[in-house]
């Protein structure tokens, strides 16, 4: 029960922590205005198909980091509830897109 306790407190705070960052973190409501006036837009069809091999500059640490950020929900999860496999991965993916989603349009 203490082992359970602990893994939620974890992920309550591992949780609060990722959308901080996501929503507010890294001066985003300062670069909010910034997007709007230069008509920021995105693409959500892509203009030719990516066949190059990705190079490792640094943006490509941004793409890390938005995978990384989310890996130790699938490791407390399943250790707060026993779930099927296929079930949880797509829950996961549903949410990992409608949190990015919402972050796109805020």
């Amino acid at each position: 029960m203490k082992r359970q306790h602990l893994i939620t407190t974890i992920t309550i705070i591992y949780t609060a922590l990722t959308l901080y960052f996501m929503f507010l973190g890294f001066n985003r409501l300062e670069h909010r205005s910034n997007y709007m006036d230069a008509g920021y837009e995105f693409l959500i069809i892509p203009s030719s198909v990516p066949l190059k091999f990705p190079s490792f500059r640094f943006s490509w640490l941004y793409n890390f980091g938005n995978i990384a950020a989310f890996i130790p929900f699938g490791i407390l999860f399943p250790l707060l509830k026993q779930v099927n496999f296929r079930k949880f991965i797509s829950w996961f993916i549903i949410v990992i897109l409608g949190l990015e989603l919402l972050q796109s349009l805020t």
